[in-house]
């Protein structure tokens, strides 16, 4: 019986792994997203932002929010809520909110984040909000960002807006 030069087995073995790992995940499979640096910043600077109106932090408040902040709401996008209205009027469950599905843009000094909110369940009602979508626009101050511009809709997964794909997530560039 003749063997195999040591070589030539490893070599098989090395490409029949590469293979296997060359093979797309089976159908049905759960999908790991990795995470990039820039959704990682602008992450845990939505949850400081949280964390600050949780401990009524004025001064990490002044630090993340733009003087001109602004929220536009899709149920009244030409009325504008400025900053201090803003901070007044947060729900207490703000700071407890679920903050998922991060995207984030960068442009230099401007980064436009996009996540769904979801607002859990309070005193005043017993089941969590429905999730909203945020569009947040992040203006470099510095060497700090602050928080510009927040654009908050309605997250209704049964509508369908004109021109969106279909549920189906693009693939990521890295």
């Amino acid at each position: 019986m003749s063997r195999i030069p040591l070589p030539i087995v490893a070599l098989a073995a090395l490409l029949a792994g590469a293979a296997a790992l060359a093979r797309p995940p089976a159908a049905g499979a759960p999908r790991i997203p990795t995470v990039s640096r820039a959704v990682m910043r602008f992450a845990g600077l939505e949850r400081e932002l949280a964390d600050a109106v949780r401990a009524h932090d004025a001064a990490r408040l002044k630090q993340l929010l733009a003087e001109d902040f602004e929220q536009r709401d899709a149920n009244a996008p030409d009325v504008p809520t400025p900053r201090a209205p803003w901070l007044a009027h947060l729900p207490p469950a703000f700071a407890d909110a679920a903050l998922e599905r991060f995207a984030v843009h960068d442009y230099g000094d401007t980064a436009v984040v996009s996540f769904t909110l979801t607002l859990p369940a309070d005193d005043s009602r017993a089941e969590a909000m429905p999730t909203d979508f945020v569009v947040d626009v992040w203006r470099k101050a510095g060497e700090r960002w602050q928080l510009a511009v927040r654009y908050l809709g309605a997250g209704d997964a049964t509508r369908a807006f004109p021109g969106s794909a279909p549920q189906q997530a693009p693939p990521k560039k890295f």
